[in-house]
């Protein structure tokens, strides 16, 4: 009987065990999905955080087995399937995670959806010709550090557009809410809401 791979080795529950125990499990393991193996080894299904939600909410106690959950086919892939079909299965089916299966039914891997698909990017840098000529004036005129004339005539820009005396350019958005955060004297306890 060949052996699930380690790193999903502790995601793996027997049917036997009690709610109580697979929400233990659950929360040790923080990934919100448990994988249900039999005494060989062979995949039977997933179980969610909602599985334990509604079955709990239904009436399950929490010394009953998950014998109690309702029948439910996981999708599942076969290993070697390429990334892309992967991820058009888990789109089709609405998942984040797929199991992958060895031709005996044993689990051979998982994959999640935020290891496989493409990153959101918050904003894709773009560098046109006009771009690249102040990029290479920069470094030709050695104005890396601390700052330069372009800089300095795109604080005076906003402070002209935002009606100011003066505004500061800063190296990232954090930096910005870092340092209106100190301006505004916010403290522990005050509630401060911005984007993640």
């Amino acid at each position: 009987m060949s052996r699930a791979p380690a790193a999903i080795e502790a995601l793996i529950i027997s049917r036997a065990i009690t709610m109580r125990d697979t929400l233990a499990a659950m929360d040790r393991t923080a990934r919100g999905l448990l994988l249900v193996c039999d005494e060989d080894g062979r995949f039977e299904r997933t179980v969610t955080d909602g599985d334990l939600r509604r079955a709990l909410l239904g009436g399950a106690g929490m010394n009953d087995g998950l014998d109690l959950l309702p029948e439910h086919s996981s999708t599942t892939a076969r290993a070697g399937i390429s990334r892309r079909a992967a991820l058009s299965l888990m789109n089709e089916a609405r998942i984040d995670h797929l199991p992958l299966l060895d031709g005996e039914g044993r689990l051979a891997d998982l994959l999640e959806r935020k290891a496989i698909d493409s990153a959101i990017l918050l904003s894709t840098p773009h560098m046109g010709e006009h771009e690249l000529e102040y990029v290479e004036q920069a470094f030709r005129d050695n104005w890396i550090a601390p700052l330069g004339p372009n800089v300095d005539a795109f604080e005076a820009d906003i402070a002209g557009i935002a009606k100011v005396a003066h505004a500061t350019a800063l190296s990232s958005g954090t930096a910005a809410i870092h340092l209106a955060l100190k301006v505004l004297d916010v403290a522990p306890g005050d509630l401060v809401m911005c984007s993640s």
